[in-house]
């Protein structure tokens, strides 16, 4: 790939870092505004297919500046850290639905 097609070529990483700031907010927003749409509890006039499609292109935006912000040890680093947080995870919901039992 072309050098200068990549963004960290032309901003700093403190720079990158506020991007992924702001896309990661706008990624929020994008979640919330979903869980709006499908519980149907406070209305919004957006669709549920405009939900999604913001979804999705917030989730790449994140992607992308995740991809200038990391280089391939962090993404090893998070590639270990990813299955015991999943795990982490599943306990935590396993143990909340033994004590609904």
């Amino acid at each position: 790939m072309n050098k200068r097609l990549m963004p960290r070529f032309y901003l700093g990483q403190l720079d990158l870092l506020v991007q992924l700031t702001e896309e990661a907010s706008e990624l929020s927003k994008a979640a919330a505004k979903m869980v709006r749409v499908i519980r149907g509890v406070n209305p919004t006039p957006v669709k549920y297919d405009d939900a999604l499609a913001a979804l999705l292109e917030e989730v790449a935006d994140v992607q992308v500046v995740l991809g200038e912000v990391l280089n391939m040890d962090d993404w090893e680093s998070v590639a270990v850290l990813r299955p015991e947080k999943l795990s982490r995870w599943i306990s935590r919901l396993e143990e909340a639905h033994a004590a609904k039992d």
